[in-house]
């Protein structure tokens, strides 16, 4: 494992390739998210076996694992220091600095610095279900080089998501919470009233900084009119301290698992203390945003994926679905349903569900670094053991994707895809140009005969769904 890692801050890339040249997986971005799905694969016993599959980790630092934490140097980590850690024992790693392994949160400017070395410029999609990867290195635009694989993840960090009815109010000079976490902005002493926009953790922390340089500043959050939260979420350990705090939340609001109280959507750190300190700032639900009864108006509603380019093999842009807290993707981790695309980390994730952990009642992504190295990165190791998309998933994008003259047939009459796998046997015929067909899966598994046109060929394919 040692090496492994070695391998990656020297270079650009740790890949291994398949005997006919494709990897199983790339993963965009080794930060904590894309480090700790390899930490995830190490702690169950099939790290080899993964670079025996093939992976490649582009990132665009020598080394892996800060991401750009480091950027943030005005804040402290909204979880412990020891969460960095739990890996290191299972693993058998020493730590570099074991000082920063404590009970207690951490500065993100201790995390180590970034270098640029290789940056993706897009994704698209082969003929043959493939991706094939373009970045370049060095920051050497004129030069591309490629890689090509079956699964893709999208490790990239995510970016500051301002919500439309915001942006729309076209008079209001808008100011981002990224800002003044990367220092590039400092609070203003002089203000008198300050708008923040949302009820995210980088909110609350916004507001535990203002506070902080600026205690004489009245601090105002603000939510939208048509939102039911009314007060911030706030992790606690147990129900017991939450009711000590009189603090009130419902049953939902409690993870089973550990009794904790808002054990993934609450706020931790910096971000919750100031929140408790309820004396300290506002809050109000608007329709329309006043910008005249502020001196500054900053957005902290959360972040959405850092996103790249990708396209389908005709060339159409794939585009991700935007939710509440950031980019939407399935149970399995996947962008887009038919496929191996999968994105997590900061501005994409999983929702909270059973296999997860996490309080029934939360809609926020499961996001931290512990997550991405146990449940989360457990529930994208499994996806990407499948080895990609499914008998029944290929047929259904090949035949809704390729070919002039398709028919399915389940047993004796022409049905759909869907009503084909409730009785469990389909028959797919297809006519297609000779040169779009490269599907490797499909054609694996399907008879293949010479069209009377010399250009087109006929697939046929019996299969049990």
């Amino acid at each position: 494992m040692n090496n492994e890692i070695r391998e990656c801050q020297e270079g650009y890339t740790r890949d291994t390739t398949t005997s006919n040249g494709i990897l199983h997986t790339v993963i965009i971005g080794g930060g904590p998210a894309g480090c700790g799905l390899l930490t995830n694969f190490a702690l169950n016993g099939q790290y080899d076996d993964m670079l025996n599959r093939g992976i490649a980790v582009i990132e665009s630092s020598p080394r892996l694992g800060g991401g750009s934490l480091n950027k943030y140097n005005q804040l402290r980590t909204n979880s412990h220091g020891s969460a960095f850690f739990d890996a290191f024992e299972g693993l058998g790693l020493e730590s570099h600095d074991s000082t920063l392994n404590r009970n207690d949160v951490i500065p993100m400017s201790d995390l180590h610095p970034r270098y640029a070395c290789a940056s993706v410029t897009d994704v698209k999609e082969r003929t043959d279900g493939t991706y094939c990867i373009r970045y370049t290195q060095n920051g050497a635009q004129d030069t591309l080089s490629e890689l090509v694989a079956s699964n893709v993840c999208i490790c990239t960090g995510g970016k500051p998501l301002t919500p439309s009815w915001l942006l729309e109010e076209r008079n209001i000079h808008i100011e981002e919470a990224n800002e003044y976490f990367q220092g590039t902005r400092s609070p203003d002493p002089e203000a008198k009233k300050i708008a923040i926009v949302g009820f995210s953790h980088s909110a609350f922390s916004l507001g535990h900084l203002w506070h902080t340089k600026s205690p004489n500043t009245n601090i105002t959050f603000i939510r939208r009119t048509n939102r039911t939260q009314t007060q911030p979420f706030i992790y606690f350990p147990t129900t017991e301290e939450a009711n000590a705090a009189e603090y009130p939340f419902a049953k939902a609001d409690v993870c089973l698992e550990t009794n904790r109280v808002h054990r993934f959507g609450g706020l931790r750190g910096d971000a919750r203390e100031f929140a408790l300190q309820t004396d300290s700032y506002n809050t109000i639900a608007v329709h329309k945003l006043e910008a005249e009864d502020y001196d500054h108006v900053i957005a902290a509603c959360g972040y959405k994926i850092h996103w790249i380019p990708i396209m389908d093999r005709y060339g159409k842009k794939l585009e991700p679905e935007y939710k509440q807290g950031g980019t939407k993707v399935d149970s399995k981790g996947r962008l887009f349903a038919d496929h191996q695309i999968y994105a997590f980390g900061l501005g994409a994730g999983l929702s909270p569900d059973e296999k997860i952990g996490g309080e029934p009642g939360c809609t926020r992504r499961s996001d931290g670094i512990w997550l991405y190295q146990y449940t989360v990165g457990s529930v994208i190791r499994a996806s990407l053991q499948r080895g990609g998309p499914s008998q029944h998933e290929c047929m259904g994008k090949f035949f809704n994707g390729v070919g002039e003259n398709l028919s399915l047939e389940a047993r004796e009459s022409e049905e759909t895809i869907e009503q084909a796998k409730e009785k469990e046997v389909a028959t797919l015929r297809c006519v297609t140009k000779e040169s779009e067909f490269g599907f490797e899966k499909v054609a694996k598994m399907a008879q293949v005969v010479k069209h009377e046109k010399e250009d087109l060929v006929v697939l046929e394919m019996k299969m049990i769904l």
